[in-house]
């Protein structure tokens, strides 16, 4: 094998590592975090003792000592305490979340070996702080156990042999002998017998295999452990009593106990992925079968001339296509509880900087959306609950003031209804003070101070670009940056963001999504030849609009509905579409940032499911589009953004 071509492999194979270890990292905070609040759950201090274990154990594997050495010394911290002989401390719990953080700079870096100076030197001054060293391979030095006085009450006999490019793998056969080594007093034999003369040795095949005898007190399950992540041709491992001695008993006993280690498949690729479970894919597989049946249906009647038959193929085929679509769209959601998890840690923190003590709770954690839409909320949802945690969770001392529990609460809640996916984030601190919105927005961007307090204009001020009720700057607030970029991005998924609010109880943000990206409910509006996909979620209504003698008088750039005078856009106009132009057009009245306006267009004909596609490098960077989609008659059609095409025009104030 060529030096590129194992570097490769390494590479994808350290992409691996990490793609698990940050799981269980993540895993591993949840259970800090709950230990917190309930130091004395026997059932979190396991949970924390299997994912140390299991985390010590593939970094080892895989070469990243210290996040081994780490993972090692807190992992005995934790069995102690499973014994009873320690307690899980706050200290205990601080230190353990420390080297949280170590190890996932440790992980997350470009290249292991690369990481930081500082990080190394941290993780070494944990490593020394916790006492953990786990020992390096050089170190093993196995000692042959003697049956007849020990202490130790359980005896296995195991036969392991690796697959044969387990090296290439990762596999480092020594570290999983050592895992064995911290369980009992072992035994180890290696078998050289299918190593080959020298003039035939392949340096990146693993021709040993081992017998291996433990005596220990642990469970069958925490041997089987020691192999999680182990590639095998072949691995038995059998409980032994006095009477079974030869290898004869041990293969006939083993029986149908010898099997493969492996416990998942490694395959290189990106660090995007989903977890898809076995059913989803199962139904995949079924209705990829069928297509191929109807496809080979289509060819026969077409070869045989029997035409009449080709309408319920089609039929069928449409049926199919229509599941596969839906099917494939269900393997990209996920719980959006994978999300929230990520955010206890920033509460907890922030909360502990300003001094305040804040609780969240979540609600519909089952809820699923598509991954693309779960990745690009996970930013403005942080700053919401910064937000929350900042202007609207109290102090301790003035919450109890106002006869408040001491601890403030922030709820996350999520449900699903009529294809999109509802996050409401509320908190119940001292909602915003109105009337200081009102007397800033006076002093800043012109409003009348005599403004209602209560109106919904006031409460959309915090949404614009460099509005801010904090009157010093400090690392968490006050510089006008924040619900704007909230806005905007939820607004770029073809979402909404709604702010409610009651001074003394809360403020609650309202996040309404789409269930995914790559599917959008859409109007499609014509302008001469062309045809334009409006997003169904920003519509509100469609008007006609004639070239009478009240129109001109306005100027062609406002029609008013519903008693309010609305700006318009004209797509003829802006787009600079030819043809002759309808004595009746339609507008499409639109809602986005917090604004109403029309957008004029010759006429509305039809109402799709548009699968969403890239924008080609002629319309790449255009704000008026934000993909495009293929109709039934093969036309390639754009898919408006209608926020950036209000952004392109004034903001609405100069309609087209």
């Amino acid at each position: 094998m060529s030096d590129a071509r194992l570097s490769a492999d390494i590479a994808a194979l350290r992409t691996v590592f990490r793609m698990e270890a940050r799981e269980l990292l993540e895993n591993l905070q949840s259970c800090l975090l709950d230990l917190e609040r309930a130091p004395g759950t026997m059932e979190l201090v396991d949970a924390t003792f299997r994912h140390l274990h299991t985390l010590k154990g593939i970094a080892s594997m895989y070469g990243f000592e210290r996040v081994a050495n780490i993972a090692h010394g807190l992992e005995s911290s934790f069995e102690k305490a499973r014994q009873g002989s320690t307690e899980v401390t706050r200290d205990v719990i601080l230190l353990a979340l420390d080297a949280h953080d170590c190890m996932l700079s440790l992980v997350s870096g470009e290249e292991h070996e690369e990481a930081g100076e500082s990080t190394r030197a941290r993780a070494d001054d944990l490593i020394a702080s916790i006492g953990g060293k786990f020992e390096s391979e050089a170190e093993i030095d196995f000692k042959v156990a003697e049956p007849i006085g020990l202490a130790r009450n359980k005896r296995y006999l195991i036969s392991l042999r690796p697959a044969s490019n387990a090296l290439f793998r990762g596999l480092r056969p020594l570290s999983i002998l050592n895992e064995l080594r911290t369980l009992g007093e072992c035994k180890v034999v290696a078998k050289t017998t299918d190593v080959p003369l020298l003039g035939d040795l392949d340096t990146g095949t693993l021709y040993l295999s081992w017998d291996i005898e433990i005596f220990t007190d642990e469970a069958r399950s925490r041997i089987e452990d020691a192999f999680m992540f182990l590639d095998t041709e072949e691995f038995s491992i059998v409980e032994a009593t006095p009477e079974l001695q030869s290898e004869a008993d041990i293969e006939r006993r083993s029986g149908g106990d010898r099997r493969s280690a492996a416990r998942r498949t490694d395959k290189p690729g990106t660090e995007d992925t989903v977890r898809v479970s076995a059913g989803r894919l199962d139904q995949l597989v079924d209705m990829v079968g069928e297509l191929v049946t109807a496809h080979g249906a289509l060819a026969n009647a077409v070869s045989s001339n029997e035409y009449s038959r080709v309408g319920g193929i089609a039929e069928d085929i449409g049926r199919l296509t229509e599941g596969l679509r839906v099917s494939v769209l269900d393997i990209r959601m996920v719980p959006i509880g994978t999300l929230v998890g990520r955010f206890r840690r920033h509460v907890r923190d922030l909360a502990g900087q300003l001094g305040k003590e804040v609780d969240i709770v979540v609600d519909g954690a089952e809820t699923e959306l598509d991954k693309g839409v779960l990745d690009r909320i996970a930013e403005p949802v942080l700053h919401v609950l910064r937000n929350s945690i900042d202007h609207g969770i109290e102090a301790p001392e003035v919450r109890l003031a106002t006869g408040k529990p001491r601890r403030g609460t922030i709820t996350l809640s999520a449900f699903q209804t009529a294809g999109n996916v509802y996050v409401r984030i509320s908190d119940d601190g001292q909602g915003v003070d109105l009337s200081s919105v009102a007397l800033i927005a006076g002093e800043v961007v012109g409003i009348e101070k005599a403004a209602e307090p209560g109106s919904a204009g006031l409460t959309e001020m915090l949404f614009r670009p460099g509005f801010s009720t904090n009157k010093s700057v400090t690392n968490v607030s006050g510089r006008g940056v924040g619900l704007d970029v909230v806005r905007r991005v939820i607004q770029e998924l073809r979402g909404t963001v709604d702010l409610k609010t009651d001074p003394g109880k809360g403020t609650t943000f309202i996040l309404k999504l789409p269930l995914t990206l790559a599917i959008v409910e859409g109007l499609v509006a014509h302008v001469g030849e062309e045809r334009y996909i409006f997003p169904l979620a920003v519509v509100e209504s469609c008007v006609e609009v004639r070239q009478s003698a009240a129109w001109r008088e306005h100027g062609r750039d406002s029609i008013e509905v519903q008693d309010k005078l609305l700006p318009l856009i004209s797509l003829r106009r802006y787009f600079e579409v030819g043809g002759e132009q309808p004595s009746a057009e339609m507008a499409v009245v639109v809602s986005v940032e917090g604004e109403r306006f029309g957008v004029v267009v010759d006429a509305v004909r039809d109402s799709i499911q548009a699968v969403i596609k890239p924008l080609s490098i002629f319309l790449r960077g255009s704000p008026s589009f934000s993909g495009t989609t293929v109709l039934g008659d093969g036309q390639v059609v754009p898919v408006l953004d209608v926020s950036g095409l209000l952004r392109a025009n004034g903001g609405g104030s100069r309609p087209g």
